[in-house]
């Protein structure tokens, strides 16, 4: 678990050093405290703190994320999702209508006794009012499990303005199956308003305050356990 806990906290510097260098195109770092009850397994209240990551470069994307259940430290949860731009890389403009462009697709998914692979495609689109959306597709693999998976992950981002501050819906959806024998469908929007619009205590698209909806069909693939909890969230924005 250290090793790990080292490896996403290179991945946490390295990003910053290397845009001073203008090796990407573009970066976004937040943190994110959450806390909700009702949740099904382990234990019913949880305070989550959560990093994220993202960046785009020459030939594609980067996205990592990091979860850690407060109070509990064997409930770590980790994605790296690494993405090639079909378009970027042959130098071709792929975008067509609402297409923007066509890429592959992979995630690794990490917790502490749990790791599984995925690799597919995606389709990024340029829809009315998004400030992004994405639909990736994949094939799963998870060693201590026999056969292969499959899950298809739409992620979204949307801005808007209410009475003239500023939020943003985001969120993603994975509808996944094959695995355990049977589907499950994770989701966890999100809607935030800018706290620093709101109450001034930081510059505008800095801090982010509102709540995260987590429904988790079919929760770790067990037929019939479902999470439905509406949590309290504070984002802050580097």
């Amino acid at each position: 678990m250290r090793r790990m806990l080292g490896f996403y906290l290179l991945l946490l510097i390295a990003p910053t050093a290397r845009a001073a260098e203008g090796l990407f195109d573009w970066q976004s770092t937040n943190f994110q405290l959450l806390h909700g009850k009702q949740f099904e397994a382990v234990q019913e209240t949880q305070s989550i703190f959560t990093f994220e990551h993202s960046h785009g470069w020459a030939y594609g994307d980067n996205y990592l994320t990091f979860d850690a259940v407060l109070g509990h430290p064997d409930l770590i949860n980790a994605e790296f999702s690494p993405r090639l731009s079909l378009g970027k890389m042959a130098g071709l403009d792929l975008s067509y209508g609402w297409i923007s462009d066509v890429l592959i697709s992979t995630t690794w998914e990490k917790a502490r006794r749990y790791d599984a692979y995925l690799y597919g495609g995606a389709v990024d689109f340029n829809l009315p009012g998004f400030a992004m959306f994405q639909l990736n597709a994949y094939v799963r693999q998870n060693p201590d499990i026999e056969g292969t998976g499959w899950q298809v992950t739409p992620v979204w981002s949307r801005p808007f303005n209410l009475g003239g501050i500023p939020g943003t819906f985001d969120g993603y959806i994975d509808y996944a199956g094959g695995e355990h024998g049977t589907t499950n469908l994770h989701t966890q929007p999100q809607l935030l308003l800018d706290a620093g619009k709101i109450w001034g205590v930081a510059d505008e698209g800095h801090a982010y305050i509102g709540t995260e909806l987590r429904y988790w069909h079919n929760a770790y693939g067990v037929e019939g356990l479902d999470e439905v909890v509406p949590q309290v969230m504070i984002k802050w924005v580097l």
